[in-house]
């Protein structure tokens, strides 16, 4: 086959493909613009099936060199902006890509690797009239391949293919529905899938998603209440946002997906008060975006589930053991189906432990309601989900403890109406004048800003168990002690 845009712009040409600041972009102006974009490319080496790092913050001239790295055949590798560098290194060093394109501030940091900066691409493009022929890819090619947070430590690379991103798309609109007037407000970040998830979504059914540069209520607000956008996809920190802001529903929007992270059941409440078309939604980057959504007309009836799995998709909630468990029993969610990944790449000893039988095993607890519906309990791991970003307290505490005056450290999540849960850090130290200031500028050093600690405990000695093992529990209730 060949690529998505290169279908769609055959088929609808003039129709548009995106709105960026409120100026339509058809399909035709951007595979034209992507198809030079691959052309220098090409010139600069890629191939089919190599793997290419886009860095950078949402634009339309992203979404231009992410076409065209598709369109050239190979894997799209996107990875946030506001990385630390020694994260980025690491990453870097774990894919050894045929190119890494960012702005000039970040192609000038990276070593190992090729770079171009989106200038240079861009200008190179500007100066050539012929389109690149458009790669033959087949279905089971790597399309994406994203990277994301775990209990090891140690970031875990998700490769998607073309078949997962059809049949998470497929589904989703057999859930939620598709129009051809579609828009669908793309303000989640490209580097995460559920923001890739929308720009490919709207590629495949020839519809047109509106781009946000950044998340601000207000602006978002007035956005949703002028222009004739239809759909929505927010974490709940948005939407608690955006309610705040004073957001009412408009006539025109058609389905809210919120998930991402806890979802109030507060929040939910509020919503369904202002008329809002909410579904709340489940999924991870190992399940395409979208696995679970729950239908607009079954969502008052079951509150606290995420709905039940989309076509093609199944669940199982199970014991230690792996025994499958009746309905409204607490276990392990494991989930299949064509949109679930098939392993994490270069990683064989955690694809042993995370599959069983064909089970992919989330790392979520949960349970099935008596309709056959999923409800998310909790994490099974410590992995903290804070705004939509997931944080790997692991990570935080190994980057804590280098810090001289550090002995220890435990991080854990904090409730919190607004972000879902806050990063908090109890550490241990015998320097006196070891204060939260000093830690916050060794966290900036270190730290995406999603994973700094937002709450400090700093201690003498830290709780431990009798085995010696910090206790988790007893630095939760003294937090919600100072909290409280």
């Amino acid at each position: 086959m060949t690529p998505w845009l290169a279908q769609t712009a055959r088929l609808h040409p003039e129709r548009p493909a995106c709105y960026w600041q409120q100026r339509p972009h058809t399909y035709r102006e951007l595979s034209d613009e992507a198809s030079r974009r691959a052309n220098v490319l090409k010139d600069h080496g890629v191939t089919p099936g190599d793997r290419v790092v886009l860095i950078g913050p949402t634009s339309l001239e992203y979404v231009r060199i992410l076409h065209a790295i598709l369109w050239r055949g190979a894997t799209l590798v996107p990875m946030a902006p506001d990385l630390a560098v020694a994260q980025r290194a690491e990453r870097l060093a774990d894919l050894a890509p045929a190119l890494v394109l960012g702005n000039s501030t970040i192609t000038g940091d990276v070593t190992g690797a090729p770079s171009m900066s989106f200038r240079t691409l861009a200008d190179r493009s500007d100066r050539r009239d012929d389109a690149c022929p458009p790669a033959e890819i087949e279905p089971q090619s790597v399309a994406t391949l994203f990277y994301t947070s775990g209990t090891t430590g140690r970031p875990k690379p998700v490769p998607l293919t073309y078949a997962h991103h059809r049949s998470s798309a497929m589904a989703s609109a057999l859930r939620s529905g598709v129009a051809p007037d579609d828009r669908w407000l793309a303000c989640l970040p490209c580097h995460h899938v559920g923001g890739m998830a929308i720009v490919l979504r709207s590629l495949l059914h020839g519809t047109a998603f509106d781009l946000v540069e950044t998340f601000e209520a207000t602006h978002v607000r007035d956005y949703l209440e002028s222009l004739p956008v239809t759909r929505a996809s927010f974490v709940p920190t948005m939407m608690h946002r955006l309610l705040e802001a004073g957001l009412e529903a408009p006539d025109h929007l058609r389905t809210v997906l919120v998930g991402g992270g806890p979802i109030d059941p507060p929040l939910v409440e509020r919503a369904r008060t202002r008329s809002m078309p909410m579904s709340p939604t489940w999924g991870m980057t190992e399940t395409t975006s979208q696995f679970a959504t729950m239908p607009l007309d079954r969502a008052e009836r079951s509150p606290g589930a995420v709905g039940p799995p989309l076509k093609g998709g199944s669940y199982r909630i199970v014991d230690d053991d792996d025994t499958t468990l009746p309905a409204r029993e607490y276990g392990r969610l494991q989930v299949r189906g064509p949109m679930v990944f098939d392993g994490y790449w270069n990683r064989p000893e955690l694809n042993r432990r995370s599959f069983v039988d064909g089970w992919f095993d989330t790392g979520d607890v949960g349970y099935q309601s008596e309709h056959g519906e999923l409800v998310i309990a909790s994490r099974a791991s410590d992995r903290i989900v804070s705004g939509g970003e997931n944080v790997d307290p692991q990570t935080v505490e190994a980057s804590l403890r280098r810090h001289p005056d550090v002995r220890e450290a435990c991080v854990i999540g904090l409730d919190n109406p607004e972000w879902g849960e806050v990063v908090a850090a109890a550490v241990e130290t015998s320097e006196p004048s070891l204060d939260a200031e000093c830690l916050e500028r060794h966290c900036r050093e270190h730290l995406s800003p999603h994973e700094r600690p937002k709450r400090w405990h700093i201690v003498e000695t830290l709780p431990r168990t009798s085995t010696h093992k910090l206790d988790r529990h007893r630095i939760q209730t003294d937090f919600d002690t100072l909290e409280g």
